[in-house]
This record gives structure tokens, C-alpha cells and sequence, in this order.
């Protein structure tokens, strides 16, 4: 495993925390910068599905994630 510092040369996008609207943005940017084939790891419940933030209005989670 490589820590790459520019998503063209990634193929896979880390995601180790809760996803809010501002880091939705950057994360898809991320994703459609990184080449086919390309693959998404999300660990943990607050990236799947918000966690402990579930109710947090700002948390996306499930429910566009």
C-alpha cells in the first residue's frame, strides 16, 4: 500500500469517519478525479451509517452515502 497524494494515481478512497455535506463534496470530487477501475473502503459504522451522529442533522450516513 502506497499513501498517494494525487487521486489519479489512487485505486481506492479511504473513508474513516462520518460523512457531512462539506466532505461529500470533496470525497466525490475525490472519486470521479481517481481512475477506472476504482473502489470505495468505508470502515467503521459512522462512515456506513453515521454511527453515534445518526440523528445529527449535518451527518449523511445511509442515507446518501
Amino acid at each position: 500500500m502506497v499513501n498517494m497524494g494525487n487521486p489519479k494515481y489512487a485505486d481506492v478512497l479511504l473513508v474513516t469517519g462520518p460523512v457531512n455535506y462539506p466532505n461529500y463534496r470533496v470525497l466525490h470530487n475525490l472519486y470521479e478525479q481517481m481512475p477506472d477501475p476504482k473502489g470505495v473502503i468505508v470502515v467503521g459504522t459512522c462512515g456506513c451509517t453515521g454511527g453515534v451522529f445518526h440523528n445529527c442533522p449535518n451527518i449523511l450516513g445511509a442515507k446518501k452515502w
